[in-house]
């Protein structure tokens, strides 16, 4: 092994360490092999010695020499003895192997990093991520892409939160760590000669990064995109924006039901041994699952297999013929359902809708039998309880075939229960059921406020009852409500228009919504009750829009309607308080009550907000202005004249069309056609919305090309509603219905026939592109308000105050523990720690701020800067309250970075006054001396610290001791071995030593709280005049720890090119070689007299002279004004700066 050297062996393990080349042109060229190759290993590794053969067994890496020497001595102490006893070799290793498995599956359960990953190329790149940059020792890497940026060859490493690139090419290192939630843009950018598969990234700082060579870009854009949509719709969460509640981006659940997913990260789900990425996958498949056939938010998809739906087809005839219907599919299994999806397309766009699909609720199936005819041929069939069977040949291998009945005989006999005890109750609030003849018979079922007040229908009641017979016959044939088989005949049905009794059901089907008010019976009901002495945070908003639902249906003039209405809505915002009341949402409810009882319009809510119009109903409207854009990227494809006028004229498309899409047309169009509207939206989603809006630009884009500014625009679109409801007169109304009619059906033809590439997948498409650039202004709107809301600034300025708040929802943004979002956000000590470390210099320890040679001295080390942190924490928590909130740390803050000694020497005084008597006694000197002296080692501040610390204890003691008492405390403080003078020496000039912090806090603890120590209690006034007669001491409080804190923007340096590097390199060595030339030159022996040692004087508080009269004279730019005098007692000088 050319590149390791054993350190220590023994007859069964060898300690190794790597070794570099020496040479520095060889040690370049091995990195950037090591780097390219991505073969960068941990410098330390423990190698069993395997007998039989010449390979051995790699049973322990570390990048550090003090962990593999604590290793070894444990494998010497408790694995040695026991292969001694062993005889065989193969025993041994048997053995070896055994034991390190056992010791690897004690530690997953705590074990929160990628240490203990399966996988070996994930488990190698995440360590390797972990030591290049600086990023928590939890962070989970996701995966590693070999890419190249600013020309240089590299490793583009996702993890969780973050994405690095790293390069290192003869010698020249590149470094880019950019956290996710800071982007912005992620632009494909168009292939080229010299930069192939290239993507550019583009940051909140408007800082551009260009990624090319990617050999994976299309896998590499999909996980940033994913990533990044959860990043910052968790961040704008944590700053309480509502922004958006959409499946597609809540936190990942996995098999774990007991929290929300809303309130998971992939991370904190994801199993040790289970890589990140694979979790993801797993995440995305569901959603993508849910989303095809709108089933609830906990269904997981468990396996899928290819089948041909074989319709109207009897299990006797299956042998000799396919069936009159043939529909090739794949079928889908989740914990509750059975969901089919035809492979054919009712169009040749492969993103259109499915010729046929049907979901069965498991607990719908009454039977289930595999029909076997040979090896490698079968059939699955179902019937329900509506009678109807269902045969569908299985295409697929036979041991696939079997392990997905295996699986869905389990599911079957867990839904059981709800067959048996909550079907036939449920199925009694169906229409379908009063109008087929079927298992049971329902009579009279309620429905909504139409049965009382009449449906605005555009169909007479013949028209009506003949859609009603035609729909009657498809149920018959097709199942109904929760075993319906959707046909292509479907979608022509619903475009016709849905009969006004079952319009309500229908939407429940189409929806999904139906199925959550099968899991959730009753819960409506006990919400209005557990609420019903309970006042809504919302109900004030929603008093002020209840008269303003559709006020021209006469339901809601009348109490019974406002009522419904009002109960509705306020479930909903105990529901969901997160979201809870948003403007429109009375207008979509009240238009849902006409046709729904109360329960149904509760939960087809739910459904739209969560999944059919994701961030439309929030504080921010996040989705509706995502929408908006979305509709002008189509605008400018299928319409360009009109984008090219309306950018010429600055006109703002979403001036007209943001109220289509909030209310779904229900505020322009007249009620008819506005449910007519909502019948092909319940069934097609979204792209209803943007079809029907194309389709109103396209008709009118004569005159649209010819308006000059935003009011000309709305009375355009305007006019084209009016058509649409002209007056009334009884002499012509057939005459105008018709007329109406006729330019709405019109409307609708243009819509699906002028555009029929406008598919759901290509508006999630143009979503995914867009929604950064939504989020970046929704982010900045909140963060404005947020700063406009901060009374006290503190002497802070508009920057500083907008990186404190970066700082603040940034440390929330990483928080584990998920607080109530409809609070104010506030931090836990948790989330202050990880703010502290970000904004200052000395709150993170990381390998290289300390020099441990003992991890009990290094851990000393860490539990008194955590005390430290908590004490910070406690002080910046106002009383009776669990966390800090912005306006608390921006005050807080203030009072260390802003002010004078008098108002500082106030703060530190508080932050050690734990008892609030208004003295620091021993135990309050000895833990600020402590905490103070730590302080000083990591800021490494240009002074002797430890003299500091001990004037400071001396001038302490002097308050309440006499002289004597004084003079042996500090001559035992200043008792200094010649080691401990070295290694004073050595802290001038190396990183904290915790070993010598250690001794001198036991020196500390020993003088001030020892058997022999002095009485201390020192007032505020004795603080600050302490603090003034020690000129180090009051220059640390006052410039050393607030230019600690880092409260500018760093300046980002321009990357250069590799060729510029090196010359640069090349430059900077030859002027070094030629001035060492010009040095050795020189026979003139240069002697410099030696320095005098500067030695601190003790101060004594006693010897503080009257302030002396200030002379006219000014002092010397060049000279530091002092005021000098001797102290009776001791005869010292001293000075006072």
């Amino acid at each position: 092994m050319p590149f390791w050297t054993v350190e220590q062996q023994n007859l069964y393990f060898m300690l190794q360490k790597s070794q570099e080349p020496g040479n520095t042109i060889f040690k370049n060229v091995f990195s950037t092999i090591t780097n390219l190759f991505d073969a960068k290993q941990p410098p330390y590794r423990i190698l069993f010695q395997r007998e039989p053969n010449a390979t051995c067994l790699q049973i322990a890496v570390s990048d550090s020499q003090e962990l593999i020497e604590a290793a070894w001595k444990w494998i010497s102490i408790n694995m040695i003895p026991e292969l001694e006893e062993i005889s065989s070799p193969f025993a041994r290793e048997e053995w070896v192997v055994k034991k390190m498995n056992q010791i690897v599956s004690a530690t997953t359960a705590d074990n929160e990093t990628d240490d203990l990953l399966h996988d070996d190329d994930i488990r190698n790149a995440s360590r390797t991520f972990r030591q290049t940059f600086d990023v928590p020792s939890s962070e989970r890497l996701v995966n590693y892409y070999s890419c190249s940026c600013n020309s240089r060859q590299g490793w583009m490493y996702i993890s969780e939160n973050y994405l690095g690139f790293y390069s290192y090419l003869i010698g020249f290192e590149l470094k880019i760590l950019i956290e996710l939630k800071d982007i912005k843009d992620i632009i494909k950018e168009p292939i080229r000669k010299l930069f192939r598969h290239s993507m550019r990234i583009i940051t909140k700082e408007n800082q551009e990064y260009l990624f090319a060579n990617m050999f994976k870009r299309e896998e590499v854009y999909d996980l940033l995109v994913q990533l990044t949509g959860d990043s910052v719709h968790r961040l704008l969460k944590n700053s309480h924006s509502s922004a958006f509640r959409s499946s597609s981006f809540e936190q990942l659940s996995v098999n774990d039901k007991s929290i929300g997913s809303s309130d998971r990260r992939p991370s904190e789900i994801a199993s040790n041994n289970n890589p990140l990425k694979h979790v993801l996958e797993h995440r995305k498949r569901n959603e993508n699952f849910r989303q095809l056939f709108r089933l609830p938010q906990e269904e997981e998809l468990i396996d899928t297999i290819n089948v041909c739906y074989m319709f109207d087809l009897e299990p006797a005839s299956f042998p000799e013929t396919l069936g009159k219907t043939r529909y090739p599919g794949r079928l889908y299994q989740s914990q509750n359902f059975l969901a089919f999806e035809s492979f054919d397309k009712i169009s040749a766009n492969e993103h259109d809708r499915p010729l046929c699909t049907f979901i069965l609720p498991l607990y719908t199936i009454t039977r289930f039998e595999r029909i076997n005819n040979n090896t490698y041929r079968s059939a699955l069939l179902f019937k329900t309880w509506h009678k109807m069977t269902h045969v569908l040949k299985v295409e697929a291998e036979k041991t696939a075939c079997e392990q997905f009945c295996d699986t869905l005989k389990e599911g079957l006999e867990a839904n059981v229960s709800k067959m048996k005890g909550a079907l036939r109750p449920f199925l009694m609030t169906c229409k379908s059921e009063e109008l087929i003849d079927g298992p049971i018979h329902v009579k009279n079922t309620i429905g909504g406020l139409g049965l009382q007040f009449g449906y605005h229908s555009d169909s007479t009641q013949v028209k009506d009852h003949k859609k009603l017979t035609i729909w009657k016959n498809y149920f018959n044939d097709n199942g109904r409500n929760l075993t319906l088989v959707r046909q292509p005949i479907f979608a022509k049905m619903i475009r016709a228009g849905i009969p006004n009794c079952l319009r309500g059901e229908v939407y429940e089907m189409c929806s999904g919504s139906i199925y959550l008010r099968f899991a959730n019976q009753g819960v409506y009901d006990q919400i209005l009750e557990s609420h019903k002495d309970d006042r809504s945070p919302s109900l004030d908003d929603i008093e002020k829009d209840l008269h303003r639902s559709l006020p021209e249906y006469p339901a809601y003039q009348a109490p019974d309607g406002i009522d419904r209405l009002r109960r509705v809505l306020t479930a909903y915002s105990w529901k969901n308080p997160e979201i809870g009341y948003c403007q429109a949402m009375n207008i979509v409810t009240s238009s849902l009550l006409i046709y729904m009882t109360e329960e149904q319009a509760f939960w087809t809510l739910n459904s739209l907000v969560d999944q059919l119009c994701p961030g439309y109903y929030s504080s921010s409207m996040y989705g509706v202005l995502l929408d908006q854009v979305v509709l002008e990227e189509l605008v400018k494809k299928y319409i360009p004249k009109v984008t090219e006028h309306f950018q010429r004229k600055e006109i703002q498309l979403s001036v007209a069309c943001l109220p289509w899409f909030l209310t779904l047309f229900i505020n322009s169009m007249p009620l008819p056609f506005a449910f007519r509207i909502l019948d092909c939206f319940f069934m097609e989603g979204p792209k209803v919305l943007f079809q029907i809006a194309l389709a109103i630009l396209k008709r009118h884009e004569k005159e649209l090309v010819k308006v000059e500014d935003d009011s000309e625009l709305l009375v355009v679109v305007k006019e084209f509603f009016a058509s649409l409801n002209l007056p009334v007169d009884d002499a012509t109304k057939e005459e105008d219905d018709a007329n109406k009619l006729e330019i709405f059906n019109s409307l609708m033809k243009s819509a699906y026939s002028d555009f029929p590439k406008v598919t759901s997948y290509k508006i999630n498409q143009l979503r995914k592109q867009n929604e950064l650039k939504i989020i970046g202004g929704v982010e900045s709107f909140t963060k404005r308000n947020a700063l406009r809301n901060i009374k006290n600034n503190a002497n802070f300025g508009p920057d500083e105050i907008s990186l404190i708040y970066d700082y603040f929802f940034g440390a929330l943004y990483y928080a584990k523990d998920h607080q109530d979002k409809s609070s104010v956000p506030e931090m836990d000590l948790t989330a202050f720690t990880r703010m502290v470390e970000n904004m200052t210099t000395w709150a993170k320890l990381n390998d290289n701020s300390s020099t441990a040679t003992n991890d009990e001295d290094l851990m000393v080390v860490k539990e008194v800067l955590q005390a430290f942190i908590q004490r910070l924490f406690d002080y910046f928590r106002p009383e009776n309250k669990s966390g800090i909130t912005l306006q608390d740390a921006v005050s807080k803050l203030g009072e260390i970075l802003r002010g004078d000694v008098m108002s500082k020497s106030a703060f530190f005084f508080a932050l050690y006054d734990q008892d609030k008597d208004g003295e620091l006694n021993n135990i309050d000197l000895h833990t600020m001396s402590t905490e103070l002296f730590l302080l000083m080692n990591l800021l490494d501040t240009d002074v002797d610290k430890w003299d500091v610390i001990c004037n400071f204890i001396t001038l302490s003691a002097e308050q309440a001791n006499e002289q004597d008492v004084v003079d042996t405390l500090h001559q035992q403080l200043q008792d200094v071995s010649a080691t401990e003078q070295q290694q004073q020496q050595q802290q001038k000039t190396s990183p904290l030593d915790s070993k010598y912090f250690v001794d001198h806090a036991n020196k500390i603890h020993n003088a001030i709280m020892g058997p022999d120590a002095p009485c201390i209690k020192i007032t505020l006034p004795s603080l600050r005049m302490i603090i003034l007669t020690e000129d180090r001491l009051d220059q640390l409080i006052q410039t050393d720890i607030p230019q600690s804190f880092r409260l500018q923007k760093a300046l980002v340096e321009r990357q250069k090119g590799l060729g510029h590097e090196i010359f640069e390199a090349l430059f900077i060595e030859g002027k070094k070689l030629a001035n060492n030339m010009a040095a050795g030159s020189s026979t003139a022996a240069v002697t410099s007299a030696p320095s005098p040692s500067v030695s601190s004087e003790r101060r004594s508080l006693s010897s503080i002279p009257p302030p002396a009269i200030p002379t006219s004279k000014p002092p010397s730019k060049t000279s530091r004004s002092s005021i000098v005098g001797k102290s009776e007692d001791d005869e010292e000088e001293f000075e006072l700066v």
